[in-house]
């Protein structure tokens, strides 16, 4: 993430924030959303205490909100509650874009300013940068986030095409065993009761 936030530096950019659903919540839309990843670290606490906000997220997406947003934060007016901290550090202004994902669920990016933003277009090159770099730190972020192993990984996108235990062991070069001893890792990290319910989780939680 650290060039992630160096690409961003005619932006002034202090911070890079990624918030996702919550891997320990119930299924289906809620506002639970936990920190996926921030830098640098010293804002984690301040990321923390905005995933628990009611700012953007499940209500903003559920509202048609856009998948873009933008907001500068004006020296002296006051800001929102979950903004005070960001200004402390020196933010003047914050960037959001949205990676969608099924089941009403979606990752938010967030980066934070040292400058205010002239106009939309001038945040829509920031959101874009986000969004592009996106897939290139989502395997590696993901893998820790969810703690799931590259084998997990693996057994779940065999798993997404149907196949039984048997062919997936078959397929990947391991024992039935094996396959199940994963899918019951699976289950157990995923909260999900049996194996469909494994594949839509991870489908939600963009694991897949």
């Amino acid at each position: 993430m650290q060039d992630w936030l160096e690409s961003l530096a005619e932006f002034k950019a202090l911070a890079v924030l990624v918030l996702g659903p919550d891997p320990h919540a119930a299924e289906g839309p809620n506002d639970s959303r936990s920190v996926v990843a921030v830098y640098p670290s010293c804002y984690r606490a301040a990321a923390s205490n905005f995933a628990q906000s009611g700012a953007f997220g499940t209500a903003w997406r559920l509202d048609g909100g856009s998948l873009v947003a933008w907001k500068n934060f004006s020296e002296g007016s006051g800001v929102e509650s979950w903004a005070d901290e960001w200004v402390t550090a020196g933010a003047l202004s914050m960037v959001r874009a949205e990676i969608p994902m099924p089941f009403h669920q979606g990752f938010e990016c967030f980066v934070f300013g040292g400058r205010q933003l002239a106009n939309k277009a001038e945040a829509a090159s920031v959101a874009w940068g986000a969004l592009s770099v996106w897939p290139l730190i989502k395997e590696e972020m993901l893998a820790n986030y969810f703690e799931i192993s590259g084998r997990e990984r693996q057994v779940l996108e065999v798993m997404a095409r149907g196949l039984t235990s048997r062919d997936a062991a078959k397929r990947i070069g391991c024992t039935e065993r094996t396959i199940n001893f994963h899918v019951t890792n699976l289950m157990t990290k995923l909260k999900a009761d049996n194996r469909a319910a494994v594949i839509q989780r991870a489908c939600a939680l963009g694991i897949l």
